[in-house]
């Protein structure tokens, strides 16, 4: 890590990709070799505001009543209030900070299934981040179909989860539209069907060579 400023890892995929699941195993990895780090989510990143933002973006009983244009802004306003109280200040700190779902989210969810148009996207988030960008991505790619017959599975069904798979193939192709103009050294695509321990190790020798080549 150069300097004092620490490290901004983003973990982004559709439903039931595993990038929960892979965010906190890299955290306790590092945490486990002594690392400083700081594991962190979106929406919901914070016990106040941002937890209470989540709690009204994810809840089923607002599926086809809430207005695109609420849902993009509540992403934004949970989004300055995390970048500004929780990433920036522990970034500042040192830390290695390792966030499940970042911008790409919201570019492939709200621009490309919702329909926004890119410019809104982009004017909005780059005043709620005030320009803060992940030094890394790694990108947990999945057949819809297949992410959303795990989290069924699993009992897990939020308002987005409960969208129809055209919607959830949608967020994949924003996804790919995302990444298409991206520095190839910014980010990892991985296929999210592969065994979890095998992502695991994969993604923990990535950020391993990065911090010791002094990439970031």
């Amino acid at each position: 890590m150069k300097g004092n400023r620490g490290i901004f890892i983003v973990f982004e995929g559709g439903e039931g990709s595993g990038k929960s699941t892979q965010a906190k195993l890299l955290y306790e990895e590092l945490v486990s070799k002594g690392w400083p780090m700081f594991l962190t989510k979106e929406p919901g990143g914070d016990d106040g505001v941002c937890k209470d933002i989540r709690t009204v973006l994810l809840n089923p009983k607002y599926k086809g009543s809430m207005d695109p244009k609420t849902e993009l802004m509540l992403f934004a306003a949970d989004r300055a209030q995390h970048v500004g109280q929780v990433l920036e200040p522990e970034i500042k700190n040192g830390k290695l900070v390792i966030c499940d779902r970042y911008e790409g989210s919201t570019f492939a969810y709200q621009c490309a299934a919702r329909g926004f148009s890119i410019q809104a996207f982009e004017m909005l988030n780059q005043y709620a981040t005030g320009g803060l960008k992940p030094n890394f991505i790694f990108w947990l790619d999945i057949d819809p179909e297949i992410g959303l017959k795990r989290n069924v599975e699993v009992s897990k069904r939020d308002r987005f989860e409960m969208e129809d798979v055209s919607f959830h193939k949608n967020v994949r192709v924003g996804y790919e539209e995302y990444f298409k103009n991206m520095e190839p050294r910014k980010y990892l695509k991985l296929d999210a069907s592969r065994p979890i321990d095998e992502l695991h190790k994969e993604i923990v020798l990535k950020v391993v060579y990065m911090i010791r080549s002094g990439l970031y």
